[in-house]
């Protein structure tokens, strides 16, 4: 499955497709494509560095499903739909590795932040006034982590609009 993205390339914004889920070229073979990262290890681990510089995208949604924080009754996990309390959309930061000749390696995920003192890690998700910080090229890991912290779309701004359990297909 493809999705739509939006790039900074050469100081301008640049529709692009890219594959969901992301499957870096050392992990070919033994895991299967991430589709969600945590920020601190993307900005601050070596091995994201190219990808870190080139590749950090927004995503334009009305919401998203994530799992619910209550109890799943009869092994059928609760998803939530989120979305924003305001009309307009939520920006929601990724990575992407976009080659100009596709390759296998080529994919997007989606970055998280928070989880501390036992929270669950949340979506990185803007307002379309403060997205465009994300695509800075020379973006550092205090300025992403203050981004996160103080601009990042926050619960107050949120709404649950859908509860609802995922069906469970199991044998039987």
């Amino acid at each position: 499955m493809h999705v739509s993205a939006i790039r900074n390339r050469a100081g301008q914004l640049e529709h692009v497709r890219v594959r969901w889920g992301w499957l870096p070229v050392w992990t070919t073979g033994v895991m299967p494509p991430r589709t969600v990262l945590p920020l601190h290890l993307v900005m601050r681990s070596r091995v994201f560095d190219r990808v870190r510089r080139d590749g950090r995208v927004l995503l334009a949604v009305d919401g998203w499903y994530e799992s619910s924080n209550m109890p799943p009754a009869a092994h059928s996990p609760c998803l939530n739909y989120t979305t924003s309390r305001q009309s307009s959309p939520i920006f929601l930061a990724a990575i992407a590795q976009i080659s100009d000749t596709p390759c296998g390696c080529d994919g997007l995920v989606l970055l998280t932040h928070g989880g501390k003192s036992g929270d669950q890690p949340r979506l990185l998700a803007f307002s379309a006034e403060d997205a465009l910080e994300w695509l800075a090229p020379d973006l550092q890991w205090e300025q992403a982590e203050q981004l996160a912290e103080h601009t990042a779309v926050a619960e107050p701004q949120l709404e649950h609009v859908l509860t609802s359990q995922r069906p469970s297909y199991g044998r039987r």
